[in-house]
């Protein structure tokens, strides 16, 4: 990729301009023409949603990313907030058709085209058209097949379960974290427990286990339903062995149970940094800006203390728990990404200091083309702050079994003031999800 750029480059300034002043100058321009164009990070309307988030008001923030300019570069970003937004609107069919345009985007956007690659080189990373991460194609899957089952599609969110499986299968197993299969491989073993196929069911209840397991997360809405279809499906070695360290036996009297899947808080928002980095090229440190997220402060801790409960009318009473933090996965995908993005910000530094010099050596134009040089290089460098930023900040869940006589649950909140939400349950499915989102700190 390296070679390809140096080659790019070499051949621009080889174009049959009559002067050096010529060359630079309209390179000069080019650049700063190109970087005009606001990176979708940059917008103010950006500020907007995210307010509206921060609110709990998705209906607005829809309505300011609606109202945007179209972004080429930023399809699959643009989707991925229109399809979260849509969904917490209860709008699930447009929802999925929005995800379904950022989910076919992201699959082909295996690397950078060279144009990309190149406008990235000599002015910053927010020009690579933005493909999102692992844990974000999974989490589109994830919020999929939440809109199937919302509209009593089961086999729609058997074929999303199918299609994040091959992914996963493909990928191999977690490398740093979850990488967001364990709240994959739980939906997954839902929607195989709705549509009765416990022998699928218990395969992935018992991964995302053993993924919960060797990250110090397994909790009672984990490992409940994985002993349960080990009782029924009569693999007895694992139910006594699962029963006795959970302190937990299956009753066989449950039929029904509620699924409540608490999206607590809001996703971490990139910034930007500058600092010195050594470049071998140049034989010393130069400035190069990078994304970053901000250390954790109270509210944020104070949004993990948020929590749901849900009673019904059997004295069962259950607290939410944490399954999956986006905000763990989002620093971890930064982190992995960032050594690319300091090979590629480095590219940039020493193709602009070689302009500055060659704007130097021109004696009769050195000062004006010095000074453009110099303005350009500075304006132009800013870190790529694009995220998936109206996610949640985590996925909590928490599982109830119905009253058969009642058939109603109440949900309460905990940390945080929300009016106790009473359902009446008349799907007659053996697991009811049901979601909820707070966004906001309070």
């Amino acid at each position: 990729m390296i070679f390809v750029i140096k080659n790019v480059i070499i051949l621009f300034f080889n174009l049959t301009f009559k002067t050096l002043f010529a060359k630079i100058t309209t390179f000069l321009i080019t650049i700063v023409l190109l970087s005009s164009c606001s990176s979708y990070s940059h917008k103010e309307d950006t500020k907007l949603v995210i307010m509206a988030l921060n609110n709990d008001n998705p209906a607005i923030a829809l309505q300011v990313l609606e109202s945007q300019d179209a972004d080429k570069d930023n399809v699959v970003l643009e989707n991925l907030h229109r399809g979260l937004l849509l969904h917490r609107l209860k709008k699930y069919k447009q929802s999925n058709k929005a995800f379904e345009i950022a989910k076919n985007k992201m699959t082909s956007l295996y690397g950078a085209s060279i144009s990309d690659q190149f406008k990235a080189s000599i002015i910053n990373d927010s020009y690579i058209e933005y493909a999102g991460d692992k844990y974000e194609q999974l989490i589109v899957h994830g919020f999929q097949i939440l809109n199937y089952l919302f509209m009593n599609d089961v086999s729609g969110a058997r074929v999303e379960v199918l299609q994040a499986n091959t992914k996963m299968n493909k990928w191999g197993k977690p490398k740093s974290g979850t990488d967001g299969y364990l709240w994959i491989h739980y939906l997954s073993g839902v929607v195989y427990e709705i549509n009765n196929e416990d022998d699928s069911a218990i395969i992935s209840y018992r991964k995302a286990y053993r993924i919960a397991q060797s990250q110090n997360k397994v909790n009672r809405a984990i490992y409940e339903p994985y002993i349960k279809l080990s009782y029924k499906l009569g693999f007895k070695n694992e139910y006594n062995k699962l029963s006795k360290l959970h302190n937990f036996n299956y009753d066989k009297n449950i039929k029904q149970e509620t699924l409540l899947i608490f999206f607590n808080g809001t996703a971490p928002v990139k910034k930007e940094h500058r600092l010195l980095r050594y470049s071998n090229n140049l034989n010393k440190n130069v400035g190069i800006v990078l994304p970053f997220y901000p250390k954790l402060n109270n509210s944020l801790i104070g949004h993990n203390k948020q929590s749901m409960i849900i009673e019904n009318n059997i004295n069962h009473t259950t607290k939410t728990q944490q399954i999956e933090s986006i905000e763990v996965l989002a620093r971890s995908a930064l982190q992995k990404n960032m050594p690319t993005m300091i090979t590629r910000s480095l590219i940039r530094q020493v193709a602009k200091y070689q302009i500055i010099s060659q704007a130097d050596a021109d004696n009769k134009n050195s000062l004006l083309l010095g000074i453009i040089a110099r303005i350009t290089s500075h304006v132009t460098e800013r870190a790529d702050t694009r995220s998936w930023f109206s996610l949640p900040n985590e996925i909590q869940i928490a599982r109830s079994p119905i009253d058969k006589q009642a058939k109603t649950v109440r949900i309460k909140s905990v940390g945080f003031t929300m009016k106790p939400i009473i359902l009446k349950i008349k799907s007659k499915k053996a697991i009811i999800p049901i979601t909820i989102f707070s966004s906001s700190k309070k």
